[in-house]
């Protein structure tokens, strides 16, 4: 055991000098300047035709990361990680880490995600192996420090879906009502973006950009839809694609679009409503043992502490726990399953 741990730290160590090692790389430093020079002139001309973008967004643009504008040290320490995860981030992996990120809108690279959650598995087995120097717990927390940055990511994401389908019912009461009055489609999507809030005055805003580079439309709208994995969203780009190539009457379309939308979110509260017993049934019925537990734990501790302190051969006591644990979690998780109901 002791040689797999030391073999595993010194890779780990040679990863990271390796990364530190390419900082100090002085050609790779000077491409990189002219090229963020270059950057930063073209922008600042794009920026005198267009003012709509906003300093964030810029630096978004540029650097398509959260180093943009940050301090040396903070950029260091991307750099460290973005050069680790180029090492070990294989490439059939990163094109479905960056729609993940995007959906999250978290500002990383995917090699500087991958990088993370090597360091995160690294230092949970280290913990594990060298203090604790337990086994079976390395093989439940790298699993876990494995799986945490996807679940974060996963929540990010959702949470921004659910922001952008409230939102988006104005949007598209925006946008028909300034086609009404006369102005383009595109002109429509700039005015949302401008007056809109967050994620959508973002995700509106890129569409503009995209377009005013060269990009077609329909293409922008399809890349929108990829970021935001929402029903209604889908379901109003078909129809604009759709009205783009046939032609018809786009604000009166987008009315349509409006009344389903609102008759697709009545059916929700509904459903959410028919399904609120079952919901917080699963709630209780997980947290009870917790609960239970900690209250037999404050009337008698030596009574629990004899399940946790106890040891026969391999086996212990908090495995009881552990596993309990994993049975809470699976049995919540299939309650929710249970009563959620896809529209």
């Amino acid at each position: 055991m002791e040689y797999i741990l030391a073999g595993m730290v010194f890779c780990f160590f040679v990863l990271l000098v390796f990364a530190v090692s390419t900082l100090f790389n002085r050609e790779e430093k000077i491409l990189k300047s002219r090229i963020d020079e270059y950057i930063k002139s073209d922008m600042q001309k794009y920026e005198a035709k267009k003012s709509i973008l906003t300093q964030q967004e810029k630096a978004e643009e540029m650097f398509g990361n959260a180093s943009a504008g940050g301090s040396k040290k903070g950029k260091g320490l991307l750099n460290i990680l973005r050069n680790i995860g180029a090492i070990i981030t294989p490439e059939k992996v990163k094109e479905g880490l960056v729609k993940r990120l995007e959906e999250a809108d978290v500002p990383l690279k995917e090699t500087e995600f991958v990088a993370i959650l090597f360091l995160l598995v690294v230092g949970s087995l280290i913990f594990s192996l060298l203090i604790l120097k337990n086994f079976l717990i390395a093989a439940v927390l790298s699993p876990v420090a494995l799986a945490v940055p996807f679940l974060v990511l996963k929540f990010k994401a959702a949470k921004r879906v659910s922001k952008f389908n409230a939102q988006l019912l104005d949007n598209l009461v925006l946008i028909s009502n300034s086609l009404k009055a006369g102005y383009s489609f595109l002109q429509a999507m700039d005015l949302v973006a401008r007056e809109g809030k967050s994620p959508s005055k973002e995700e509106f805003g890129r569409v503009i950009r995209e377009c005013a580079l060269g990009k077609n439309v329909e293409d922008s709208l399809n890349n929108l839809n990829d970021r935001i994995n929402s029903e209604d969203l889908d379901l109003t780009i078909t129809v604009v694609n759709i009205q783009r190539q046939i032609g018809g009457n786009l604000a009166e379309i987008l009315d349509k679009i409006q009344d389903t939308i609102r008759d697709r979110m009545k059916l929700k509260g509904d459903i959410n409503t028919l399904t609120a017993q079952g919901r917080i049934s699963g709630l209780i019925i997980g947290l009870l043992p917790i609960f239970l537990g900690f209250v037999l734990y404050l009337i008698n501790p030596g009574y629990m502490m004899t399940m946790i302190n106890f040891k026969q051969g391999a086996f212990k006591g908090y495995y009881l726990l552990i596993f309990g644990g994993v049975l809470q979690i699976v049995g919540m998780y299939i309650i929710n399953e249970i009563t959620t109901i896809e529209i």
